[in-house]
């Protein structure tokens, strides 16, 4: 808490030195470092004359004297630095809190950037398998059978599709609709992508993806 205005003056010492009543009350308009430093000065001597003669001043003089300047350099420390004012306080609290938000901002940026890699992952993985389904193909149209990757984004973008995938050219023509729709969902493709009017229809969109692409 603020320490109170009301520090009165050590009071008047009988010594010639000049300099034992140069402490005056607490002035808030005044140099608060020359306060403090002649509050110092005053209780250095009233310490001095009462080591040198106790008849010169009372220990309760010295006592006073020693208050004062406590008083003073508390006084010092919370106008000048704000150490113990309310509104400093409330600066630091203020400051934690946004502290506190920066370091969650900065937590929602991590995972934001961990997103943006995986999708960045995935679409490269995507790409990639894309370029490398060409001369799958490529292949497959000249009698070799080769599993055709999996061409969109997702855990398995560069894995080779499941047992799904019909053994041979003639296992194509065999496959039911069951079949059909098993292999277009390993290869994450939307529904309906094997579609067609008849099984046969089906089938030949299966043969196309396979091929073509």
């Amino acid at each position: 808490m603020n320490f109170p205005l009301a520090v009165p003056q050590s009071g008047i010492l009988g010594s010639r030195d000049p300099r034992d009543n140069r402490a005056p009350a607490i002035n808030v308009g005044e140099n608060f470092v020359v306060q403090v430093e002649d509050a110092a000065i005053e209780y250095s001597n009233r310490k001095r004359l009462r080591d040198r003669d106790p008849n010169s001043i009372t220990e309760d003089g010295v006592k006073a004297s020693r208050r004062r300047l406590v008083a003073l350099e508390t006084f010092e420390a919370q106008a000048t630095h704000g150490i113990g004012n309310g509104a400093v306080l409330a600066s630091v609290a203020n400051l934690t809190t946004t502290i506190n938000n920066l370091a969650t901002t900065v937590n929602n940026l991590a995972t934001t950037v961990n997103n943006l890699a995986t999708t960045v992952n995935n679409s490269t993985n995507s790409v990639t398998a894309m370029l490398r389904n060409i001369r799958i193909r490529e292949r497959n149209r000249h009698g070799e059978w080769v599993p055709v990757l999996v061409e969109q984004p997702g855990p398995n973008a560069m894995g080779v599709a499941p047992a799904t995938f019909p053994a041979s050219h003639a296992a194509v023509f065999a496959m039911n609709g069951a079949a059909i729709a098993a292999l277009q969902n390993a290869y994450n493709l939307p529904a309906g992508f094997f579609g067609g009017g008849t099984l046969a229809n089906r089938r030949a969109a299966v043969m196309n993806y396979i091929r073509e692409g």
